[in-house]
């Protein structure tokens, strides 16, 4: 056996090297950072056979379990915006939320800075989408959600 077998796959190396090459491929590869940190936090890691409605991993640690739905970010004016919803209806409209109660957890993938943020789905209502705040805004706000305040990588 060669030291290649051991490696990343060829898809996973040029994500994290910048170099997705569609949205796809871009969600897995965060599904993948993001099920490897909870792992070296001590956390089990399970995931689903097929793309399970809203859930990507299911995180547990001491009894404890969590659904977690991985999304990827953009940037837009200082903030990275989220969208939560998901799936698609037959119009190209989308249908549901994040925050419909199936998922306890929301794993933002921010893929220009590599950093990745989790976001109790309970502090996030029912909006449509997250901002979170990466650089002061030119007007002041009350209520920001600092990207900083839910780091995880």
């Amino acid at each position: 056996m060669g030291t290649e077998e051991f490696m990343a796959p060829r898809g996973i190396r040029l994500a994290v090297l910048g170099l997705e090459h569609d949205e796809v491929r871009k969600g897995r590869v965060a599904e993948l950072l993001f099920a490897s940190e909870f792992l070296r936090r001590g956390y089990k890691v399970y995931t689903p056979l097929v793309d399970d409605d809203g859930v990507d991993l299911l995180v547990e640690r001491d009894g404890k379990y969590m659904k977690v739905q991985v999304r990827t970010a953009r940037h837009e004016g200082g903030s990275l915006i989220v969208d939560t919803r998901r799936g698609r209806l037959t119009n190209g409209t989308r249908r549901s939320t994040v925050t419909d109660g199936k998922a306890d957890l929301i794993a933002v993938y921010d893929s220009e800075s590599k950093r990745g943020y989790v976001i109790p789905v309970a502090e996030v209502n029912d909006k449509k989408k997250i901002r979170l705040r990466l650089e002061e805004p030119r007007r002041n706000k009350s209520r920001i959600r600092w990207a900083e305040h839910y780091r995880f990588f």
